[in-house]
């Protein structure tokens, strides 16, 4: 059927964990009256505050609508920053932090969006990198500002500043 719900599923959550004691807290599991559906990748911004995409959950005749968020790391402010996505799945920050990536799984769609600060993005600057036939997963952004996206069965997608992609076997 597609589905990725499991029937014990109640909603996601963005949880502290404290790493000595192993006591798990959670810090989101809303934003605005909304459920997290199914938090995946996040980054850290140099202000402390945590991008991360909401990949959401499919179930055998509907899916969840998602996004990506931005939210403090001490459980004090979330904010939805894009919305809709396709199952947003790996995000990450170019090195000065002025554009945000995020990657959709069933779309194989690698974007990128500009910044103006901690949490403020501009979904009018959106730029589509890759569209490829296939799906994405997690990525990475090397220190050069490249960005490299797990292809899910075809290996890497690497996208270089300058805008060449290149693809590497795994």
């Amino acid at each position: 059927s597609g589905a990725t719900q499991p029937d014990a599923y109640r909603t996601g959550s963005i949880d502290r964990v404290d790493l000595s004691s192993g006591e798990i807290t959670p810090l989101y599991t809303d934003c605005q009256g909304q459920r997290l559906c199914g938090p995946n990748d996040l980054v850290f911004d140099r202000e402390g505050g945590i991008w991360f995409t909401d990949h959401g959950k499919r179930r055998a005749f509907d899916e969840d609508r998602c996004g990506v968020y931005y939210a403090q790391s001490d459980g004090s402010r979330i904010e939805r920053a894009l919305f809709p996505l396709h199952a947003p799945n790996g995000i990450g920050l170019s090195p000065d932090e002025s554009t945000l990536y995020v990657s959709e799984t069933p779309t194989g769609r690698l974007w990128s969006y500009p910044l103006s600060g901690p949490g403020k993005v501009d979904p009018r600057g959106a730029h589509c990198l890759v569209n490829m036939l296939g799906r994405f997963d997690s990525l990475g952004v090397e220190a050069d500002g490249s960005v490299v996206v797990a292809a899910i069965d075809q290996g890497l997608c690497v996208v270089r500043p300058d805008g060449e992609v290149s693809w590497v076997e795994v």
